[in-house]
């Protein structure tokens, strides 16, 4: 837990001496309204009322900014901006007297003013003698015992810290599950495509076992008729081996004998009672 030196101790650094740009524009805006709300100013107001040149005041608020004393929004009109001091000194120490923390009717005749007038700051000057009243240093956060007005403000800024930490923290952990649930997805993803490509693989291997076996098949068929071709013209020219062993008549022979059926052929033996049993067998015992 952070003591109150610790904190004074950071405060004191964040804060600038009050008789300097950065300090000067501080104390205009605190001066003005309470610390921690939201304000919009007119840019040449704010200038007028810390008594500085626009350069040197664009410096220093943007100085302040640098600090996280400021924070500074845009508005639809370029001639001004929205301001909220985040951060705020004691005022006292930094020589303010704010103008709402007036009487009733000193509260009245302020918001009658127009936000950022001379008025705003009671005893501004161009020699910026309220804030040179002050003694320059010591400074802490705004909240606590260096609120300077018992509004509740403090109270509904630590409220509003909570509820935009709780958002981020819910936001972080929906993240963190969506994160599973895409890895999970991943995984699952990845299974299926391993799982198909196995089932691919074993599918491409059966057609190529299916294929080779055709092809051996096919091949051994073609093995066959050739070794058949092969025996049948061996048989073919074993029987003209035999026919011319013995002695058939030549084509023109046995066109006489059949021309003259009482004649006899070359050998002296009737053709038509030529006996070729013998012939067959031999084809027969050859084949087998």
């Amino acid at each position: 837990m952070v003591s109150d030196a610790e904190t004074d101790a950071t405060a004191d650094e964040a804060f600038p001496d009050p008789a300097t740009p950065s300090g000067r524009i501080l104390a205009t805006l605190i001066g003005a309204h309470v610390p921690g709300t939201p304000a919009t100013w007119a840019t040449a107001d704010l200038y007028r009322s810390a008594g500085l040149a626009s350069e040197t005041a664009e410096t220093a608020i943007a100085d302040l900014q640098a600090r996280r004393i400021l924070d500074v929004q845009a508005t639809p009109d370029s001639a001004s901006r929205r301001l909220t001091v985040l951060l705020a000194p004691p005022l006292d120490e930094y020589g303010v007297v704010p103008s709402w923390g007036q009487s009733p009717d000193a509260d009245q005749a302020a918001s009658d003013t127009p936000p950022g007038d001379d008025a705003s700051v009671p005893g501004s000057s161009s020699e910026w003698s309220v804030v040179r009243s002050g003694t320059a240093g010591r400074v802490r956060p705004v909240g606590g015992d260096a609120r300077v007005a018992d509004n509740g403000s403090d109270r509904v800024s630590g409220a509003e810290e909570t509820a935009v930490a709780r958002q981020f923290l819910e936001r972080v952990e929906r993240l963190l599950v969506e994160c599973d649930e895409w890895r999970r997805r991943a995984l699952s993803a990845e299974d299926r495509a391993g799982s198909l490509e196995r089932q691919v693989r074993a599918v491409d291997e059966r057609r190529t076992e299916a294929i080779q076996t055709r092809l051996d098949v096919a091949t051994d068929r073609l093995r066959a008729w050739a070794d058949l071709s092969k025996r049948m013209q061996q048989l073919s020219r074993q029987a003209d081996a035999l026919s011319r062993a013995r002695g058939a008549p030549r084509p023109r022979e046995a066109v006489e004998t059949v021309a003259n059926p009482g004649g006899t052929g070359p050998a002296g033996a009737d053709i038509r009672s030529e006996d070729t049993s013998g012939t067959v067998e031999a084809l027969v015992a050859n084949a087998s």
